[in-house]
């Protein structure tokens, strides 16, 4: 009788892990850096990236002040959902549910105001994959909403951004410096 509880434990998860494994990141903080230019936060997986995006935003639920000038460098591609977007570049509105949402680097969805980010962020020629965010109400949308600080040498690739106005892959709305990025949502 064992023998056969394995196989259907088995087939059970299979099925059920997909509804959940996207549900939600929690967002965890860098173990290296301290956010400053000369120590940028050492951002690795998508975990990391949504605890910087919170930090920059003000929405960390742990006492942490909002930093809107704090600094980051990727240190690895990141993956933040599968299959966003289908072969012919639609998005894949089968799998949209299961998708976990991007909130901008730069926007305070708590207060629905936007922040305007300030720090130096460091792609380090990395790319960011699987970004999803749809409201057609909102403004100033891509991987920052609205920056007034430096962006340089990420690539946003696989991802869904859809807006009223001020959208693009790697900001909204840019009043500082982006250099060596590119997006192919």
């Amino acid at each position: 009788m064992k023998k056969h509880l394995l196989p259907l434990i088995a087939c059970f998860m299979m099925l059920w892990l997909p509804l959940v494994s996207w549900a939600t990141i929690t967002p965890s903080k860098p173990a290296n850096g301290d956010g400053s230019k000369s120590n940028p936060y050492q951002i690795s997986t998508a975990a990391e990236l949504y605890w910087f995006a919170a930090l920059v935003n003000g929405t960390l639920t742990d006492g942490t002040a909002q930093n809107k000038g704090a600094c980051a460098k990727l240190m690895e591609d990141i993956t933040v959902n599968f299959g966003v977007l289908k072969a012919d570049g639609t998005v894949n509105s089968d799998k949209a549910g299961s998708f976990t949402a991007w909130v901008p680097i730069g926007y305070n969805e708590v207060i629905s105001q936007p922040v305007v980010y300030t720090g130096f962020f460091e792609g380090n020629g990395k790319t960011i994959s699987g970004l999803y965010f749809e409201d057609a109400d909102q403004y100033y949308v891509g991987l920052f909403g609205i920056s007034s600080g430096t962006i340089q040498r990420v690539g946003i690739v696989d991802s869904y951004f859809h807006a009223d106005r001020y959208l693009g892959s790697i900001c909204g709305y840019n009043q500082g410096y982006i250099t060596h990025c590119y997006g192919k949502s």
